[in-house]
């Protein structure tokens, strides 16, 4: 959860730990004329904004067996019902023109402070490194409400092919190498705003967002997966952007409604 510290500082808010206090500040700020989320209305980025509210309201145990099982139980239940009660109950704090606006432009409205929040992976801090602005500083970071500490991974994969020739293994394994290298992981993850690969790499130079998630990591019970890239076969990912989007944009679709919307298209999918 990126944040301009400005805006939250002339508001008087505190940086919200739960997503009721989220709602509190999000209604201060709007009635200050503020942009509370600045939010691409893209399905993937709605979708981790979907998964900021599940893991805070339903806890990392719970996120992490819905999506390993897609089960029906956990799909129909309370906690899921609360989860859209509360993911309906962020729609007032988005602007009109979220719809089909790219991240970065949204990272933007919060380096500028048009808008006061901005849920989005880490690789924000490459748009917010090239405006000029040290991650943690004018644009503040932490992780997003949460009843307890984890961390959503969206990995960048490289894979080999296999070739003929004895030329090509020794070559494949020395670029494996080389990119795994601590002096090379760090300058890469530090110009891209993510973090290494390796939980070995020094974190001493990283910005205090980065080193805040290297720390985090180092705790097995705190790793997650992001559904849409791995952990779930295609045709869910696909059922769940769907419904996600289709709940989101839709003005008059009850939490419950969009609970079970949710529950049949992944039952369909699976």
């Amino acid at each position: 959860m990126f944040y301009n510290t400005s805006v939250l500082e002339e508001a008087g808010i505190e940086v919200p730990k739960t997503w009721d206090d989220f709602i509190a500040a999000a209604e201060k700020l709007k009635a200050a004329g503020v942009i509370p989320i600045g939010l691409g209305g893209q399905p993937w980025q709605e979708r981790i904004m979907f998964n900021s509210v599940l893991l805070g309201v339903a806890g990392r145990e719970f996120y992490a067996e819905l999506y390993s099982t897609l089960d029906d139980d956990l799909l129909k239940s309370d906690t899921m019902r609360k989860v859209f009660e509360t993911f309906a109950a962020l729609k007032p704090f988005v602007d009109e023109a979220s719809p089909g606006r790219n991240w970065n432009e949204a990272t933007n409205m919060v380096a500028k402070g048009e808008a006061a929040f901005q849920f989005m992976g880490d690789w924000a801090k490459g748009e917010i490194i090239a405006a000029g602005i040290e991650p943690g500083t004018t644009v503040g970071c932490a992780f997003a409400p949460a009843i307890d500490t984890a961390y959503i991974m969206t990995v960048d994969a490289f894979a080999f092919s296999a070739m003929d020739g004895e030329d090509a293994t020794p070559a494949q394994t020395l670029m494996a190498q080389v990119m795994l290298e601590p002096d090379v992981q760090i300058a890469f993850n530090k110009k891209k705003g993510s973090i290494p690969a390796r939980l070995d790499v020094p974190a001493d130079s990283f910005d205090v967002c980065a080193q805040t998630a290297i720390k985090t990591l180092q705790d097995k019970k705190t790793h997650l997966v992001s559904t849409g890239l791995f952990g779930v076969p295609s045709a869910v990912s696909g059922a769940i952007d769907d419904t996600i989007s289709n709940f989101w944009n839709s003005a008059d679709m009850s939490p419950e409604e969009g609970q079970a919307q949710f529950q049949q298209a992944i039952s369909y999918a699976k």
